[in-house]
């Protein structure tokens, strides 16, 4: 998976429990380097921007 992939997909997780998501931004970038020495995974921990309810 991409860095692209790993941020697509917390957004996905995201969207399943916020809504009106308007912005992110990546806070820190990770990776899994797997027995092959080549990356494995990459992890994103993101903010979101969200409107609340009134």
């Amino acid at each position: 998976m991409s860095i692209e992939g790993a941020i697509e997909t917390a957004l996905v997780k995201a969207r399943n429990t916020l809504d009106k998501l308007s912005w992110f931004e990546v806070q820190e970038i990770r990776g899994h380097i797997g027995a092959d020495g080549k990356v494995a995974e990459y992890q994103v921990v993101l903010k979101v921007s969200f409107e609340l309810k009134d």
